[in-house]
């Protein structure tokens, strides 16, 4: 329900889309949550999804995104520095990808 009415679905599903391109593995549940804290709805989706791509090779090692409904359960504390680093570089790659094709 959180993520239904962020406003933000389709950008999740571009997320893990991307996600899948780079053969990286984080937890969907993560993935909804930073896009959340990352971007407003309401934006075009090729605005928003770089905007989200430049959190994520800028951002998202230090950011704290907690569970909505269990503030003790600090989901970014699932992935070690070094996945979130493997996530931030592949984030400022795409970043650089001269077309949506090479991004997605």
């Amino acid at each position: 329900r959180f993520v239904l009415h962020s406003g933000l679905v389709n950008e999740i599903l571009a997320l893990k889309l991307w996600r899948r391109r780079n053969a990286l593995r984080f937890p969907s549940f993560l993935m909804e949550l930073a896009t959340i804290h990352a971007l407003a709805p309401n934006r075009p989706i090729s605005e928003s999804f770089l905007s989200l791509l430049r959190f994520l090779a800028t951002g998202f090692r230090a950011t704290r995104l907690i569970d909505p409904a269990n503030s003790n359960n600090v989901v970014s504390d699932l992935l070690t520095p070094d996945e979130k680093s493997r996530i931030a570089i592949a984030a400022a790659m795409s970043l650089r990808a001269p077309s949506w094709p090479e991004i997605i």
